[in-house]
């Protein structure tokens, strides 16, 4: 689950999905598929995708990863190590306008 915004050009973004991971000795990698909605100046679009998930390592309890476009961050819980949550930013362009987006995730397994 994932939420974010970007306030400045009126968009929003809240999507749910899974992850499909890989560890391998460098960290992790994979893929992802998403369906949700974005609102962008008061019209309601289509959010689902699918694509591939880099650059994925685990610190202590800290997580990181890349999606196309977007950074993520997270913490595993302590208290509950099948559950993460944190951060992520993106950005996109749409030819016209590019969208630098904040929120937060989420994930369970």
């Amino acid at each position: 689950m994932e939420s974010f915004t970007d306030n400045l050009n009126d968009l929003s973004c809240a999507d749910t999905g899974t992850y499909d991971l890989v560890v391998d000795s460098a960290g992790f990698s994979g893929s992802y598929v998403q369906r949700g909605a974005c609102r962008i100046n008061g019209q309601i679009l289509d959010n689902a995708d699918r694509g591939l998930i880099t650059e994925g390592r685990v610190v202590g309890r800290h997580i990181y990863f890349n999606a196309p476009g977007c950074s993520y961050d997270g913490l595993i819980r302590p208290d509950d190590e099948k559950h993460v949550a944190g951060d992520l930013i993106c950005s996109a362009s749409d030819g016209f306008t590019t969208y630098h987006a904040a929120g937060t995730w989420s994930a369970s397994r």
